[in-house]
């Protein structure tokens, strides 16, 4: 990765310790913020993605790139003969998402990317958007299935093949989203030692709270007058998946002795 922007667990934890530090008071200067516990309360946070940045982007299409199914048909009789073609097969469609930057919360990347307007045109299938959860990115994986049921006339004295073929599309491209976080986190700081009572309790803006901890700014911009942190997440992403089926059939030699 390029580097984490931070996560937002971490730093609100972090933010909690050093409060309670500088303001203990009584009994309070006896406890050490190691050894608290502390819960955090995210009901009034919200994390809003805008749509997607997509550059260098790449669209390959292959027709009939996938042989899925083929079956020889031999007539040796007089007579044309009428045999019937039906089968079932399964493809997999890929969303393989690569992330090169982004912040997470609680060890977890926090990513919603709506998808390529090329993609969803396309017809592969997939949802809008995609929730990415790892950091470092995701595989996003599922069947298609293809159906045909026809049927194959054969001349007398000749062999015929029948077989599928799926036009496969692979689509590649860089991203850049930006995430907005906002609102007022709450800390419930406890002593474990002490049948989990209640210590302090905490509340702040989210914007403040990151602004006077996080050291490394690098990829966020901080909004003063609407009190918003703005992260940008970088990646890379790669679709490939099948877009349509083409039944072929073919003459073929008969085979010898026949």
């Amino acid at each position: 990765m390029e580097g984490s922007l931070g996560d937002l667990e971490d730093t609100v934890e972090k933010w909690a310790k050093i409060k309670f530090e500088d303001n203990k008071i009584g009994s309070q200067k006896k406890l050490s913020c190691e050894n608290l516990a502390y819960a955090i309360d995210w009901k009034k946070v919200s994390i809003d993605h805008e749509q997607p940045e997509f550059s260098h982007s790449d669209k390959q299409v292959r027709p009939n790139a996938v042989v899925l199914f083929k079956t020889f048909f031999t007539n040796t009789t007089d007579h044309q003969q009428n045999y019937s073609f039906q089968t079932t097969r399964t493809t997999k469609k890929t969303a393989d998402i690569r992330v090169s930057s982004t912040f997470t919360k609680g060890g977890n990347a926090s990513i919603t990317l709506k998808l390529p307007g090329d993609i969803l045109e396309l017809g592969g299938g997939f949802n809008c958007e995609l929730a990415v959860t790892n950091e470092r990115g995701q595989t996003f994986e599922e069947e298609i299935s293809w159906s045909v049921n026809s049927e194959v006339s054969v001349p007398p004295k000749k062999r015929r093949s029948a077989q599928i073929n799926i036009t496969e599309v692979k689509y590649s491209c860089d991203f850049q989203l930006r995430s907005t976080v906002r609102g007022r986190v709450k800390v419930s700081i406890t002593n474990p030692e002490d049948n989990n009572s209640l210590v302090k309790h905490l509340e702040a803006d989210i914007f403040q709270v990151i602004k006077s901890t996080m050291k490394q700014k690098t990829g966020m911009t901080f909004n003063e007058a609407t009190k918003e942190v703005v992260f940008l997440s970088k990646g890379h992403a790669a679709f490939s998946f099948g877009t349509e089926q083409h039944v072929e059939v073919r003459d073929e030699p008969l085979p010898d002795g026949v």
